[in-house]
């Protein structure tokens, strides 16, 4: 409902001259008055809904790179525990898991299609309260636009399901995704550290609402996981 209020508070002036527009008494003169303030306003309401939009962002921007500053500080003293302890071991891994972050992140920053790009590197910011992971493979690339838009919605919806099942059950907190391609064919696999995570009739449902977008999906349930599986236009996959 707040959400609904802030899109439309731009064009209270507009609905408010209309509904003037609609009553007034002064014929033809207050028409071509009206007709211009109707204008007026307008342009008025696209001006600022643009300009809150782009506060917005910025804000959602600052955030981001806050959070990250903050997420490598934290490496950087995990880091210096191992030096101060010796544990060159354990450096090691920690690097490695570092490594395979900036891969996946240079494999996502490749895609062509912005919007996807960033809804994939800001999941772990958006849903910081979990422990999310994501992994994606070296041919996970789309050499369609339109493809990577289609994935986008697919994903868009997937995470809104995932969300929303959070919010009911309160059963999981760690969810790791994996993304990959062969042939022809997008994998999503989806894995999480409760048993509950696909239990009773969640999983047939989120099917179902991802057929409305692309209806050659599957989804495979597995022991705490699932795989969402759908079949590209031939030529839709790969540079």
């Amino acid at each position: 409902m707040k959400r609904g209020f802030l899109l439309c508070k731009p064009f209270v002036p507009l609905m408010l001259v209309m509904t003037g527009w609609l009553v007034h008494p002064f014929g033809k003169s207050g028409d071509v008055f009206f007709f211009l303030a109707s204008w007026c306003a307008l342009l008025g309401g696209i001006f600022y809904g643009q300009r809150q939009n782009e506060i917005r962002e910025a804000g959602r921007i600052k955030k981001m790179l806050s959070d990250l500053r903050h997420e490598w500080m934290n490496h950087i003293q995990v880091l210096m525990g191992y030096l101060m302890m010796k544990k060159e071991e354990a450096m090691k891994d920690y690097f490695n898991r570092l490594v395979k972050q900036a891969r996946n992140e240079r494999i996502i920053s490749n895609l062509s299609y912005a919007p996807l790009a960033v809804a994939l590197l800001d999941m772990r910011h958006r849903l910081k309260e979990w422990e999310l992971s994501l992994d994606v493979s070296d041919q996970f690339r789309f050499e369609s636009v339109e493809e990577e838009k289609k994935f986008l919605k697919i994903w868009q919806q997937l995470i809104t399901m995932i969300e929303n099942r959070h919010q009911q059950t309160d059963a999981y907190s760690g969810v790791s995704f994996s993304l990959e391609k062969e042939d022809n064919q997008v994998r999503v696999g989806v894995r999480s550290n409760e048993a509950s995570f696909c239990s009773g009739e969640w999983l047939p449902v989120l099917e179902d609402r991802l057929k409305t977008v692309e209806p050659s999906i599957a989804i495979q349930n597995l022991e705490n996981a699932f795989v969402l599986t759908y079949q590209l236009k031939p030529n839709g996959l790969g540079r």
